[in-house]
């Protein structure tokens, strides 16, 4: 079995060998800079793609979730471009780049994919699990405003304990990491959507919750590892399944997503009972994207009662703010009745190239309450992480988290140390 300790070890030392190099080896000039004088300034390709890995872009506002697998293309189309017309790409990477975009030009078919391993270990109970996610997606555009999307994903485990196991047996109300399991590849999405300027509409096999209430770090795979800060435990989501979604902006300043899935759905199985059973998981949301980049949305949501889960509802409210153009802060609270959280508060703050030109750091906060109070203790979180770019698709991410007062746990502290590698394509 892997020790998660000496995993940790292993990233530090690294990190620590290599921290006057990092700079040099994520960082390839861009030819037209170079040519054009400007190299010794740092190049603006390169920036722009760090600054897009690090979300410090202000056009999409977050109102569609960092890991949609229409975001995630853009991302890795921003990427690929980089590779492709760097000299110090090695050539296999810009040959296979130039492949994969020219998939996408000839044949309109955008191809990526996206892989996580991460690890933990629990100082207090001495439990630790590590284990990684594969994700293959892609997009077919047959016309110009119509996409065909899917998402093939598959789980692995390095050790005993799943994501699942290890929540469990420290008593933390949600998971401290991104998913990981023991778990053949499925295919977990499958729709059809139209996208016109101001709107955009889904339907058929559909993450529930990408369209609805996303924030500037929801993100287990890309920033937060804590479902506390990047999830909406709050909310009573059901699986992948069938559902129709949609987005619509009545200008450049506010919007509103609305939602109808299964509330039945089980995730990898394509049996649905949204026409049968009728019984729904229901969402809407009002929102406003100011140009600098900050966004302020209402979330009311409703899940019908099924064989399997009470009847749940509740809402939140959303503000996230940008202070300058790489520096977040972001408040949220939220209520619900029949989910696994009914009183919810987070706050936080980020700032990228903090220290390097390609780094991300965040500190923040949640406190909630579980449904059952009565048997459960109320959690606080309160995580920080530290991401830097290795290499152009290649993420670092150092985390640790303190609960207090894990809510099935008899034990008052929870301090969990933990890394994320993350490889996209």
């Amino acid at each position: 079995m892997l020790d998660i300790k000496i995993v940790l070890l292993f990233i530090i030392l690294v990190s620590t060998a290599y921290s006057d190099k990092i700079k040099a080896v994520a960082v390839l000039p861009n030819p037209a800079d170079t040519v054009s004088g400007v190299g010794s300034k740092g190049n603006t390709e390169h920036q722009s793609i760090i600054a897009a890995e690090n979300n410090v872009t202000i056009e999409s506002n977050n109102v569609i979730s960092d890991e949609d697998v229409t975001e995630s293309l853009s991302e890795i189309n921003r990427l690929r471009n980089l590779l492709i017309q760097n000299p110090n790409t090695p050539l296999l990477i810009k040959k296979s780049s130039q492949a994969l975009k020219d998939l996408e030009d000839d044949y309109d078919l955008d191809l990526g994919f996206n892989y996580i391993v991460v690890g933990q270990y629990d100082m207090v109970s001495g439990e630790k699990a590590a284990g990684g996610d594969l994700d293959i997606f892609g997009v077919y555009t047959p016309l110009q405003d119509i996409k065909i999307g899917f998402k093939i994903e598959t789980r692995h485990l390095i050790g005993a304990l799943s994501s699942n196991d290890f929540k469990n047996s420290i008593g933390s109300l949600y998971r401290t990491s991104p998913g990981f399991d023991k778990e053949s590849p499925s295919l977990i999405e499958l729709w059809w959507q139209i996208k016109k300027e101001n709107y955009a509409f889904r339907f058929g096999q559909i993450q529930p919750d990408n369209f609805i209430d996303n924030y500037v770090y929801k993100s287990s795979t890309r920033y937060f590892m804590s479902g506390a800060l990047s999830s909406n435990p709050y909310n009573a989501y059901p699986s992948y399944g069938f559902g129709i979604k949609g987005i619509y902006k009545f200008d450049t300043k506010y919007y509103i997503a609305g939602e109808v899935t299964d509330a039945n759905a089980e995730k990898g199985k394509f049996k649905s009972t949204f026409f049968t059973e009728k019984e729904f998981y229901s969402a809407v949301e009002f929102g406003i994207t100011p140009k600098d980049g900050s966004k302020y949305h209402l979330t009311l949501w409703h899940r019908d009662e099924t064989d399997k889960h009470v009847e749940a509802k509740g809402g939140v409210l959303s503000l996230v703010t940008t202070v300058k153009e790489n520096i977040y802060l972001f408040t949220r609270a939220a209520l619900s009745q029949g989910a696994d959280v009914r009183r919810y508060v987070a706050i936080g703050a980020g700032q990228s190239t903090m220290f390097t030109s390609n780094d991300l750091t965040t500190i923040a906060i949640a406190i909630a309450e579980p449904e059952d109070s009565t048997n459960a203790r109320t959690q606080t979180t309160l995580e920080s992480f530290y991401r830097i770019n290795l290499y152009p698709g290649v993420q670092l991410t150092g985390d640790i988290q303190l609960l207090y007062h894990p809510s099935y746990s008899y034990e008052n502290w929870a301090v969990i140390p933990g890394f994320r590698l993350r490889v996209f394509y």
